[in-house]
């Protein structure tokens, strides 16, 4: 993939290109740039499998959100960020399918995997990629000046790492772009058609799951309440206990009395107390 891009695929959005259907869009802009981003990823990453699992879940983040994608006006962009954003989340190391050991083409890259995250991708995007310093700095969700400070340590990092980057006098772009040179990894990669497929048949699967789950709530709750009623046992009021219950009042001759206090009025006040 190259710095830039056909006006065809980026610069206008997707939604004003003529008359296409969704699917020829998303499959165009698949068969462009998919290629392309399978190798930063992994120029970013030294993963090959994380930089397919990256790249993919972007392409099914795209084709679910795809009238936000396709009314962007870089929906290369966009992918590019979801993928990178994706590959260097901090908890890729604790996903067994992805803890591999860095692959690195040279001694460039070995050095470039030893930079922090964000001065990786900082560089990559400007010197890599030839995205201007604002685009860049939107881009990591940074500032220009922070940036900028990313790209000059990377920059003098790997100049101490690699010394033929300075005797060479080669510029660091055209390094960098070696390493991101098309290397047939694209016949790797599933078709436009085959990933909305895939992204339709999960999204599918997790509303069935989503509905499953409820109903076996729904259920459970159901049962639990009937289970309770059913077994709950009658509290006798506190104020009237039953007539049959020991203590209760009884008359002289034994008979069950009505267990309602003894209510004062008026006329009772000043009598003498019942004995």
């Amino acid at each position: 993939m190259g710095i830039g891009a056909p006006p065809a695929v980026i610069g206008v959005p997707v939604a004003a290109r003529g008359a296409v259907t969704p699917e020829e869009a998303f499959d165009a802009l698949h068969a462009y740039c998919a290629g392309g981003l399978v190798r930063q990823v992994r120029v970013l990453t030294g993963n090959p499998r994380l930089a397919e699992s990256a790249v993919g879940r972007a392409f099914d983040q795209a084709w679910q959100r795809w009238p936000e994608v396709a009314g962007d006006a870089d929906p290369v962009g966009w992918l590019r960020a979801s993928a990178y954003a994706y590959a260097l989340a901090p908890w890729q190391r604790w996903v067994p399918a992805h803890r591999h050991p860095p692959e690195a083409a040279n001694a460039l890259q070995t050095a470039l995997l030893r930079l922090p995250p964000e001065q990786r991708r900082a560089l990559l995007l400007y010197d890599g990629l030839g995205l201007d310093l604002p685009e860049t700095a939107a881009e990591v969700e940074s500032s220009t000046p922070a940036t900028a400070a990313r790209i000059t340590h990377a920059r003098t990092a790997l100049t101490e790492a690699v010394p033929e980057l300075s005797e060479d006098g080669q510029p660091l772009s055209v390094s960098l772009g070696e390493l991101l040179a098309d290397d047939g990894t694209a016949d790797e990669i599933p078709s436009g058609a085959g990933v909305r497929d895939a992204s339709e048949r999960g999204v599918k699967h997790r509303t069935v799951a989503a509905l499953a789950l409820t109903a076996v709530i729904v259920i459970a709750t159901a049962v639990t309440m009937v289970t309770a009623r059913d077994h709950a046992e009658p509290l006798t009021p506190r104020h009237k206990p039953a007539a049959d219950t020991p203590g209760a009042p009884r008359s002289v001759d034994g008979s069950p009395q009505d267990p309602r206090p003894y209510v004062l009025t008026r006329l009772d006040i000043g009598k003498p107390p019942l004995r």
